[in-house]
Formats: structure tokens, C-alpha cells, sequence
């Protein structure tokens, strides 16, 4: 079993990709190597992972997503009962990622023609919790409607009537 992942190794660029982005590409590159390590050590079947990287970008990452296709679709069979069923096959069964939700977006758009389950481990957009219209896709994170759900319950409990919001964009 093959699964694909979409990480931004490399920061977004106008065009092409940028510097290596260690704290969102790489360090999910790792503990994705390390989880699927760990999981063929304890599971009776073996699972792969192809990690792409994305670069922070729709266009890049939907190149990858193409690529994955151009590896094969997987045809879901019914449990190892055909002749054939038990041999190797480098189609991608499932796609994690990309992160942002404006590229969840897309790259969901193309996956669902093919019914590749796709999950989501940054994408926060409501938009996604229409499963109508995204069906084969999942997140690990919660929705952002859920978050301002949540803020506003706090702000209710300890009747706070004013808010400061702190943002820091980039490393420091």
C-alpha cells in the first residue's frame, strides 16, 4: 500500500520553489518517515510513503498531485480472494495533505475524480466540511468554525468584553 504526501519542503517562490522550509516541510517529512517506520514494524502488512513537496504552492502542488496519478490509480479490490491481488503496486491509495486549504482545495478537486481518499492536516477552511462537494476528503484538524466556536465560549464564561490579538508572521 502506497500513500502519497504533499509537505512544503521548500518556501513558496514566485516562481518556482524558494529556500528549504525546515519547521513546515521538513520536520513533517520526518515524523512521516518515523510514523510509517513505526507502523510496518507493528502491522502484518507493509505501507509506503512518496512524499512530495509541494512548496507552499497551488501550481506545484498540483503538479505533484498529477504526478501521484501518472504513478497509477489504485482500483479498490475486495480483500486478497483474485488471483494477482497479492502483487506489488506503487499506486497511491491516499494523499495527505497539502497543508493550506486553498490548495486542499484543488488538489481535492482533481484526487475525487480518481475516489483517492485525501486527508487533510492543516486545512481549516469550513469549506471543507461539505461533504457533498468533498467527499473523499477528511481533516486531523479541526474546521476554523469549530475555533471561533471555541473562542467565543471563553469569552462568554469569563465575560470578557475585550480582546488583544498577538500575530507574529515569520521565525522570530
Amino acid at each position: 500500500m502506497q500513500i502519497g504526501a504533499l509537505f512544503p519542503e521548500h518556501q513558496q517562490r514566485k516562481e518556482g520553489c524558494g529556500d528549504i522550509w525546515e519547521q513546515y516541510g521538513i520536520q513533517r517529512t520526518e515524523i512521516a518517515l518515523k510514523t510509517i517506520r513505526d507502523l510496518n514494524d507493528i502491522l502484518p502488512f507493509k505501507i509506503g510513503i512518496t512524499i512530495r513537496d509541494s512548496c507552499w504552492a497551488e501550481r506545484v502542488a498540483m503538479e505533484q498531485a498529477i504526478a501521484f496519478l501518472r504513478g497509477g490509480v489504485s482500483h479498490h479490490r475486495p480483500c486478497c480472494t483474485t488471483t494477482g491481488c497479492d502483487e506489488e503496486t506503487n499506486a497511491i491509495v491516499a494523499v495527505v495533505g497539502p497543508a493550506k486549504s486553498s490548495t486542499t482545495i484543488a488538489v481535492q478537486n482533481l484526487l475525487q475524480v480518481f475516489r483517492i481518499p485525501q486527508i487533510g492536516y492543516g486545512s481549516t477552511t469550513p469549506d471543507l466540511s461539505d461533504k457533498e462537494q468533498y467527499s473523499y476528503f477528511m481533516r486531523v484538524v479541526p474546521s476554523d468554525a469549530w475555533q471561533s466556536r471555541a473562542i467565543i465560549a471563553i469569552l462568554e464564561k469569563y465575560k470578557w468584553r475585550y480582546v488583544a490579538v498577538i500575530y507574529s508572521a515569520g521565525k522570530n
